[in-house]
């Protein structure tokens, strides 16, 4: 049953503050438990590394030091991993984000873009790559096939399928 008094910001007392504190207490007991958050930017270039057996590289080291560059042997770009403003995707947010941009098939991307999870390529051509944000709301069997995809579509090759297990 609710305490309405603890919802009241001037309420004070021994007995109302109590009552906050539990709540507080378990709201955070269900976050932890819940709410398991990784490092999907990590996770990302784990599995980028392992998959294709290649390691990201950083051509812009003074301008931004946290971009990683991914390539296939033959030195093509088929991920770029880099910190941004939620601003650049079109939010009111100055907020960063990490994403990656994708190569995908131009007649597939209006039907992958939701602009939640994936959009139009920031700072590439919007004709034939994606930006997808690496949060933990983003399926990542999802970002797998995109980063598979890109590949293929950078080498003309086709990569084995894989599960990536934490």
């Amino acid at each position: 049953e609710i305490y309405a008094m603890a919802e009241v910001p001037s309420a004070a007392g021994s007995f109302v503050t109590e009552v906050r504190r539990q709540v507080q207490d378990f709201a955070e007991d269900i976050r932890e438990t819940c709410f398991v958050s990784t490092d999907m930017k990590k996770k990302f270039t784990e599995f980028v590394s392992k998959h294709f057996g290649v390691s990201g590289d950083n051509p812009f080291r003074e301008e931004s030091p946290d971009t990683m560059v991914f390539r296939t042997p033959e030195k093509s770009w088929f991920a770029l991993v880099m910190t941004i403003s939620f601003r650049n995707l079109g939010f009111r947010s100055d907020a960063p984000v990490s994403v990656v941009n994708l190569k995908h098939r131009p007649e597939h991307i209006p039907e992958i873009v939701d602009n939640h999870r994936i959009f139009n390529a920031y700072h590439m051509n919007k004709k034939h790559w994606i930006t997808v944000i690496l949060s933990d709301n983003m399926d990542f069997d999802l970002l797998r096939e995109l980063t598979e995809e890109s590949y293929k579509l950078v080498t003309g090759k086709r990569v084995q399928k894989v599960k990536f297990v934490c």
